[in-house]
């Protein structure tokens, strides 16, 4: 939020002082100044998207672990399984 705050003000305060600033030099390190904190900030989105994506794929191996990873649910669904085959069997 610090760096998107930062950003705004300076877009701000160029614009309403005019973009460049009058001096060539001290335009330069101006926005040069804002496209650092702009890139900084996308930076700082890109790591935190790719930090949700880890989150999301430790949570989702948890779940598979803790369901079919688990050998007694995979009995349990072979057992049920099995026990439908043999209804349909009977039906038949």
């Amino acid at each position: 939020m610090v760096t998107i705050a930062a950003c705004a003000l300076l877009a701000y305060f160029g614009a309403a002082n005019g973009f460049f600033l009058g001096a060539p030099v001290a335009c330069v390190l101006y926005w040069g100044l804002f496209l650092i904190l702009m890139v900084a900030t996308f930076f700082i989105v890109w790591l935190d998207i790719r930090y949700i994506r880890l989150q999301y794929a430790l949570d989702r191996r948890k779940v598979f672990r803790e369901t079919i990873g688990n050998e007694e649910f995979r009995k349990a669904l072979l057992e049920d399984g099995d026990e439908k085959r043999g209804e349909e069997k009977r039906t038949e």
